[in-house]
Formats: C-alpha cells, structure tokens, sequence
C-alpha cells in the first residue's frame, strides 16, 4: 500500500506545482513563473493522505483508486458499479478534489468558474 501512496503524492505535489506555475505565469511573466515554482511546497505525509482517503465517501474513494490507481478506464469503472461513465468520472473528480482540499493542494478557484455547480 505504501508505494501507491506515495506514488499518489508525488502526483499531487506535481499537479500543485504545474498549477501555481501557470497561475503565476499567466499574472505576471516568466519569472514569477520560476519563482512561484522555486520555494518548496510542504511535504504530503503517508499519514495524511491515507486519512484524507479514509474521509471520502466509499463510492468515490473507490472510483478514484480504481482509475488513478488500478488504471481502469472510466467504462469499466461503470460496468462494475452498474452506473453510467459521466457518474464515474464525477465520482473520481470529485474525490480528487476533495483529497486537493484536504492535503492543502487545492489551487485557487477560476474566476470564470465561480458561481457553477459542476453537477
């Protein structure tokens, strides 16, 4: 169980990273870019990500293994719990954004999205 953890860390640490880069790049240039990048953001605990897993509800927590963990495509993920494939995929997504929101990794929200529901 430890190297998936670890794995799913990485990922997130990585997807935070690329996002504050982006968020930087797009307000004021290439080297606010670098340096929004440059200060290293904390380190995500085993521990804390095995409890942000244990809070999400069953049905996504095992949505969101079995894509980002298992590598199950979203139909297949369908198939086995008899739902449609945009279920799925709302079930993963909202299961990663909450494991953002729960390990500190939530980017800010969109200014264009504010105010939607996303289903």
């Amino acid at each position: 169980m430890r190297p998936w953890v670890f794995g799913i860390a990485r990922h997130v640490l990585g997807r935070h990273r690329r996002a504050a880069w982006r968020r930087a790049r797009h307000e004021g240039g290439a080297e606010s870019a670098a340096a929004a990048v440059a200060p290293a953001t904390p380190a995500i605990e085993t521990r804390d990500l095995a409890d942000a897993l244990a809070r999400l509800p069953a049905s996504r927590r095992e949505a969101w293994v079995l894509h980002h963990v298992h590598g199950l495509s979203f139909q297949q993920i369908a198939e086995r719990f008899r739902i449609g494939v945009g279920a799925a995929k709302l079930r993963s997504s909202r299961a990663m954004r909450a494991l953002r929101a729960a390990l500190g990794a939530d980017p800010e929200i969109d200014p264009e999205r504010r105010g939607t529901r996303d289903g």
